[in-house]
């Protein structure tokens, strides 16, 4: 659905953002941590997300910050599992990594937007 909402209607600006559940992209390349040839389920899921967002001509913001953190057994485990995407990098002018709210694992965003009233315009 992702996908489908992503690259339809060229002509409306997009922001996109939530939990993406794709630990295995490496944000900082835009591909797949790994060999794309895997015959893992999850890698295909990912790289065929990684396609969908190449294709849609999409940016992303958060590049290298671990946004989700929690405790598996005696082992810290951190992600980047949380995403932004933009039709446009210049829909936001920044964004920041607050801490989780309540006793969610995952961080909390803000994004500062760059958007305009269009009745303002005219």
């Amino acid at each position: 659905k992702f996908l489908q909402i992503a690259s339809c209607d060229n002509q409306t600006e997009k922001i996109l953002l939530g939990d993406f559940n794709c630990p295995d992209i490496s944000w900082l390349s835009g591909n797949i941590i790994g060999s794309t040839n895997s015959i893992d389920k999850n890698i295909k899921i990912q790289q065929k997300f990684v396609e969908g967002i190449h294709n849609a001509g999409l940016s992303w913001l958060i590049t290298n910050e671990k946004t989700r953190c929690r405790k598996v057994g005696n082992t810290i485990q951190e992600s980047t599992i949380d995403q932004i995407f933009l039709s446009e990098e210049s829909l936001s002018n920044d964004f920041k990594i607050l801490p989780p709210l309540g006793k969610s694992d995952h961080v909390s965003m803000i994004v500062d937007l760059n958007v305009m009233n269009i009745e303002q315009v005219h």
